[in-house]
This record gives structure tokens, sequence and C-alpha cells, in this order.
């Protein structure tokens, strides 16, 4: 893990004259990077899933969606979610109420794009991590992203 550092010069002013304090903080960055995508086939569930690695936690800081029309839709709700392991199987760890809208016709937006970063999920050491729409939808195009790093 790479380290720096940072130099914070705070000013602090008393009546009638100033005062200069500085401080130097070690800031570590963030482990290696990863990122997953999903754009599967009209009418299949967008899941986007990156394998564990041994002896350290998956961290997803960010994560991204939508949907649009291949052939005409039927409103639906459904959820996105983050889950610390497999496909439908992992425990959800983050969740999104999502709405499919009504579309006649191909090239609708049925669920507008969402790109949600600063989530920090932590998972557990050894295990996937997932990021899925609940359910595939019939004339529905969905895709999914996800990134994030390693931790210990």
């Amino acid at each position: 893990m790479k380290q720096r550092a940072i130099i914070v010069v705070l000013l602090a002013v008393a009546i009638g004259s100033a005062v200069l304090y500085a401080q130097t903080f070690v800031v570590a960055e963030k482990g290696p990077r990863w990122v997953v995508v999903s754009q599967p086939a009209a009418n299949s569930q967008a899941t986007a899933s990156v394998a564990a690695v041994a002896g350290v936690k998956r961290v997803v800081d960010c994560v991204s969606f939508s949907a649009d029309a291949s052939a005409a839709v039927t409103a639906a709700a459904g959820t996105f979610v983050i889950r610390d392991g497999a496909t439908g199987a992992g425990t959800v760890i983050w969740s999104y109420a999502v709405a499919h809208q009504v579309a006649a016709v191909a090239g609708v937006q049925t669920v507008a794009p969402h790109s949600i970063c600063g989530l920090d999920l932590i998972g557990t050491v050894n295990t996937a991590m997932t990021a899925e729409f609940n359910a595939g939808v019939t004339g529905e195009v969905q895709g999914a992203s996800m990134s994030g790093y390693l931790s210990q």
C-alpha cells in the first residue's frame, strides 16, 4: 500500500494576531482497483460479479445501472442490490428500489442511468461480490457495473 505525507496548514486567527500551525499526516492509498460490467442480452438479468480473492476483502465504492427497452415493456417494481457473495445467494449489503417504466417501443429508457459512488461497502474475507437487478424484465436490456478495491 502506498503512503504519502500530506502537510496541512491551519490558520487560527486570534484577536489582533494570526498564528500559523502546520501538521503532517500520513495518508494510505486504497488497495488494487477492480471493475466488473454486465450487459446481457434482452430479457436477461444484469449480474456483475467478481470472484473471491484469498486472504482479502472486496470493497465496493461505485455502482452504476440502467435499462432500456428492446421491445414493449410492462411496468414492474424491482430492486438493484449489492451482495456480499454469489449471484442470487450472497447477503444483501446494499439495496436500491427500481421502477421499470412502461415502454411501447424499443429505445425508451425504462430505468434511468444511476451512478452512485462513495459507498465503501466492505465484504467478507475470501468472498465474491455481486451487483445485480433482482430479475430480468421481458423486453428490457439491463446494464450493471461496480468498481472497488481490495483491502486487508
